[in-house]
């Protein structure tokens, strides 16, 4: 069996509005650069502001500039394994994020 890796961030903006985002892989980047897979205002993240990767064993984070760091639960992250409860803050926007393997099934 074949599987892949996703990553699913839930963002909810300064009014309120929440949306959905899917990523089909196992890494991403959220910032405001073209690149990103999670592209948030200029004003709000740096070009790269955050790494994630779904590793089997969970959810890890690195932050790409330290200034401003992102905020996790209200403390200036760097590193580290992203719990599914935890909520990023990067400028005005909360982010949450989670992994899944999803197994590929040979049909006919």
């Amino acid at each position: 069996m074949n599987s892949f890796s996703t990553l699913k961030f839930t963002l909810r903006a300064p009014d309120g509005a929440t949306r959905e985002l899917v990523v089909d892989s196992a890494r991403a980047l959220v910032g405001s650069g073209a690149h990103c897979e999670i592209r948030l205002p200029a004003e709000d993240a740096r070009i790269e502001h955050l790494a994630v990767e779904f590793r089997g064993a969970g959810v890890f984070a690195e932050a790409r500039p330290l200034e401003p760091p992102p905020l996790l639960a209200g403390a200036p992250f760097t590193a580290g394994r992203v719990l599914a409860e935890s909520v990023f803050q990067i400028g005005r926007v909360a982010i949450q994020v989670f992994g899944a393997e999803t197994e590929l099934r040979a049909t006919g």
